[in-house]
């Protein structure tokens, strides 16, 4: 499960990054291997809940991990 998690948070960096530092999605839950409730935090915050907080801190949160290393992900810089 530790691997699972590392990956989320890769592909947390992927999509802000792919999107220019406009959306990822967040909050992944499910059951099993399947996924079935994600939220999406924008820049412009089109949902509810804490998400202009998650997504402002989202830079210096994310600590890049060995899937960011290995596709060559750059770290933020704050």
């Amino acid at each position: 499960e530790a691997v699972i998690g590392l990956f989320l948070c890769f592909m947390q960096h992927v999509q802000y990054h792919l999107t220019n530092n406009m959306v990822y999605l967040s909050d992944f839950q499910g059951s099993g291997n399947l996924l079935t409730d994600l939220s999406r935090a924008f820049m412009n915050n089109f949902g509810r809940g804490n998400y202009i907080s998650a997504f402002n801190s989202f830079r210096s949160a994310h600590k890049c991990n060995k899937f960011c290393h290995t596709f060559n992900l750059q770290p933020f810089t704050t």
